[in-house]
């Protein structure tokens, strides 16, 4: 009795894991890196292997890496990329997500670039009126009429 509830118990973790790892894998399919961050996290729970820890971290990573690039936290963002692609991936899936690290590490750098040079040349936007006119011309316009 007690081997026959240690069998079916085993077969309800390896179904939960085998699920949240695919769907996890599904997610780095569409890049909804936090998505499969929170199901890895799942599986990892469920049985804490080499594999469901790797991706993981690495989605935890990129992840993290993504949100603080769109909050325009780029020094943050680079060190998540960073510590991305330094990680020693030994899964297909995690070595591609330290690929994708790799693309969006120079983006980050140069974001933080644009982000402090050549905002100098940058000339204020005209005021326009509805019709589409520069609104400076309409208010000649009114001055000569007033004259």
């Amino acid at each position: 009795m007690v081997i026959f509830f240690v069998l079916i118990a085993s077969g309800c973790v390896t179904r939960n894991y085998d699920s949240n790892m695919d769907l996890g894998k599904s997610q780095l399919n569409e890049e909804n890196y936090l998505e499969a961050h929170e199901a890895f996290q799942l599986a990892y729970k469920e049985a804490k292997t080499p594999e469901s820890r790797e991706l993981m971290d690495l989605s935890g990573l990129l992840a993290s890496g993504m949100k603080k690039y769109d909050e325009q936290d780029f020094d943050s963002a680079k060190r998540d990329f960073e510590e991305a692609v330094a990680y020693k991936a030994k899964y297909r899936e995690g070595k591609q997500m330290v690929s994708k690290a790799v693309e969006m590490h120079p983006v980050s750098d140069s974001a933080t670039i644009e982000a402090v040079v050549g905002n100098d040349d940058v000339k204020p936007a005209e005021e326009t009126t509805e019709d589409g006119s520069k609104a400076e011309e309409g208010r000649q316009r009114i001055q000569k009429v007033k004259k």
